[in-house]
């Protein structure tokens, strides 16, 4: 509490100093998800201070959010269950606590060929609508209960110039931030995907070697009977199926701000055939640990214990975005984004031990070591649109995607397509966006959906109320939208411009 009443008089004495202006959101509504069922409120207010100072601009943004909630669901990956985490051990009082975050903190220095930007800050949007893969520097927050997939600030230099007819931009981000709640599943979740694969594939070699020694056991039986009883009494004890009991989690010690953990990207623009085309390079990290090397000892039960050891890896990227109006139909726009991304590593080092015999029926410890593949060696992720426009009455759009924004393993890749519209009627504004996404599950394509629509009305000045209805469904737990079902609400929301 100290430190929040310590951040409040710090904006109210900058607001004094700077211009500002924000907003203030209030939320009221209810939760169907089959996880949740529960009516929750929230409130946000974001406040921007802004400086010129000659040459010298100055931007600092900031959120207070508060999150109640009438019923606690019982899930991890319900967004109300992730605020819940802060409020654990408040459940049985009534206060008003806000989370606060600063989203950017920064100063541009204006020069005669160039910007240069330091601090904290966002990066600019590429041209789609649904998520702007080649945007890859800035973590998200996919399950936000105010903005979906919102972008997480970075931190670092941004420097902007111009060479004739071209512009260019360059990064350097020490930091690497994480995807929520790709960085809360991930690591567990493949290691559990890992764990699973190779107690299967032990078993099912168990399973063969106890056929063969039964099936020898039988063949001598008759002329040799006391070495047969022998080998069947080995089959008996061989386990028939293999779990991991204890896992001991190891993450690499190294310094995360040196040059070579940290993030670079260089963009160059120019004007093609009236295409704003930029093509780009970064050096990036993943938002998320992933295993490095796994190792396994089993004893003769077939239980094991597992030693992981978590990394980031880094991945090179290319990109490139592209928009612009069609020579042909008037009022029809294209735009597109892609990304090649080539990861440090395809694969993750797995090394067991585990009791076994050899041909001679001696107890021995079997060695092995395999890689198991997480990443392809490279792979595409794209959004590609077409978009009509009718002055700001109405907007028209439809794009086709490869690869959802926290999607990245191998054979986890969607695709899809997703409709959206903008209409403006008088005082009153429809939004509307809907999402047809195919995961690849067990070697099917299966679909899932997202629908998200909202109503506004803005007939008074400075002020915007609204419903929102939010639905997604995916019959399969591990289709990329599930998750998404825990965001299955319909909300009036309150919206104050300053």
């Amino acid at each position: 509490m100290k430190k929040l009443l310590i951040t409040l008089v710090t904006v109210l004495t900058l607001a004094t100093a700077f211009s500002f202006n924000g907003t203030l959101d209030y939320l009221y509504g209810y939760n169907f998800s089959e996880d949740a069922s529960t009516t929750y409120q929230g409130l946000k207010t974001t406040i921007d201070l802004e400086k010129q100072v000659g040459s010298i601009y100055f931007k600092t943004t900031g959120d207070l959010v508060s999150i109640n909630i009438g019923k606690m669901p019982d899930m991890m990956g319900n967004y109300l269950g992730k605020y819940n985490t802060y409020f654990n051990s408040l459940s049985n009082i009534s206060e008003p606590y806000f989370l606060y975050n600063i989203n950017e903190a920064y100063a541009s220095i204006y020069m005669n060929y160039g910007t240069l930007k330091f601090g904290r800050f966002l990066p600019a949007t590429g041209s789609s609508t649904l998520y702007s893969p080649s945007v890859i520097l800035a973590a998200h927050d996919l399950i936000n209960p105010f903005e979906n997939n919102k972008a997480i600030a970075i931190d670092g230099l941004n420097y902007t110039g111009f060479l004739g007819n071209f512009a260019y931009e360059l990064n350097f981000i020490p930091k690497t931030n994480d995807d929520i709640p790709s960085a809360l599943l991930y690591p567990q979740a493949l290691t559990n995907e890992i764990n699973k694969g190779v107690n299967e594939n032990i078993a099912t070699e168990a399973k063969n070697a106890k056929e063969t020694l039964n099936k020898k056991a039988s063949a001598i039986e008759s002329t040799d009977p006391m070495t047969a009883a022998y080998i069947k009494s080995i089959a008996k004890i061989i386990p028939t199926e293999y779990v991991v009991k204890d896992i001991e989690k190891t993450y690499e010690n190294e310094d995360k701000l040196n040059l070579a953990n940290s993030n670079y990207s260089a963009k160059v623009s120019t004007s093609i055939m009236n295409f704003d085309v930029k093509l780009g390079y970064a050096f990036d990290h993943y938002k998320f640990l992933v295993p490095k090397t796994i190792d396994y000892k089993y004893d003769k039960l077939g239980e094991a214990t597992s030693t992981v050891q978590y990394y980031r890896p880094y991945r090179n990227v290319v990109t490139l975005d592209y928009q612009g109006v069609s020579n042909f139909i008037d009022s029809i726009s294209y735009h597109g984004e892609a990304a090649l991304i080539i990861p440090e590593n395809e694969n993750v080092e797995v090394n067991i031990e585990i009791p076994t015999y050899d041909k001679d029926l001696k107890p021995i410890v079997k060695k092995s070591k395999e890689d198991v593949q997480i990443f392809e060696k490279a792979y595409v992720k794209t959004v590609l649109g077409a978009e009509y426009t009718k002055g700001e009455d109405l907007t028209l759009g439809a794009e086709y995607f490869n690869g959802l924004p926290n999607e990245e393993f191998k054979d986890k890749i969607s695709m899809g397509g997703d409709l959206y519209i903008k209409s403006n009627i008088k005082d009153f504004a429809v939004e509307g966006a809907g999402i047809v996404a195919f995961s690849k599950i067990n070697d099917e394509w299966k679909p899932g959906y997202q629908l998200k629509t909202k109503l506004s009305y803005k007939g008074i000045d400075n002020f915007e109320p609204s419903i929102v209805l939010s639905y997604a469904y995916a019959e399969d737990d591990a289709h990329a939208l599930n998750a998404m079902e825990s965001l299955n609400s319909v909300s009036f929301v309150f919206k104050a411009y300053f």
